[in-house]
């Protein structure tokens, strides 16, 4: 659920797999696993942009990263 939070919120503002990996501390392949689910689940979007591929938290997966915030900041409690 942290890695979900992380990557949907670094991605709030459109960034790169590239900087989205380095930032969250994963690697490419958890990247790629997640984002894959993320994508199918509408929570981030993919698109070209200056010849790079920009990822994006949809407007579902603000949402849904509230709702991960809440369920963490609950568990630490």
């Amino acid at each position: 659920m942290e890695i979900i939070r992380d990557i949907l919120k670094m991605a709030l503002d459109g960034k790169t797999k590239t900087k989205i990996v380095y930032d969250t501390k994963i690697n490419f392949r958890v990247f790629n696993r997640y984002a894959a689910l993320l994508l199918r689940k509408q929570l981030l979007t993919e698109k070209r942009e200056n010849k790079q591929r920009l990822y994006k938290t949809t407007e579902k997966g603000k949402k849904v990263l509230t709702q991960i915030e809440e369920v963490l900041k609950s568990i630490e409690n």
